[in-house]
């Protein structure tokens, strides 16, 4: 399992490429500044993080989760400003893995996937490799075993 994550860690750095997170839309959608010039919007790739704002899908989770409504805005909110405090205007390391709903191009971004899961900001989500999915789920139950971020109030 450990050979086929640094298989995975060693393609990503072959095909990754560099650029600047010059918006952020949400904790989980950014926009990059490439090398060309050319903008595009990323959508960080196997993690989830809460809404940063009342629509439907902060409605659904309310009712998936049984949490009041601004319990998931505040955390949505705080993963939004982790991402602008930490990562807004600076250069990332990304590697873009396919292309999602919303022409948004589905993406990991070095660090900052596993980041948003270590401190419970994100929770694993459309993740269909077993193996890799393993290794987010450790960051995801370290986070869950110390109530932290979203696992404060979902259980």
């Amino acid at each position: 399992m450990l050979k086929l994550l640094f298989v995975i860690l060693i393609s990503i750095n072959l095909y990754a490429d560099l650029g600047k997170i010059v918006n952020v839309v949400d904790g989980d959608t950014v926009d990059i500044l490439k090398s060309n010039g050319f903008v595009f919007r990323a959508r960080l790739a196997y993690i989830d993080t809460m809404e940063s704002k009342r629509n439907a899908k902060l409605k659904k989770d309310v009712k998936k989760y049984k949490v009041i409504d601004y319990k998931l805005l505040h955390m949505g909110l705080v993963a939004k400003e982790y991402v602008v405090d930490n990562y807004l205007n600076k250069y990332v390391v990304y590697h873009i893995i396919s292309k999602g709903r919303y022409h948004r191009a589905i993406t990991y971004i070095k660090n900052l996937n596993i980041e948003l899961l270590k401190l419970g900001y994100a929770k694993i989500y459309n993740y269909k490799d077993k193996y890799s999915k393993e290794y987010l789920l450790k960051y995801e139950n370290e986070a869950k075993s110390k109530h932290i971020g979203i696992w404060r109030y979902i259980k």
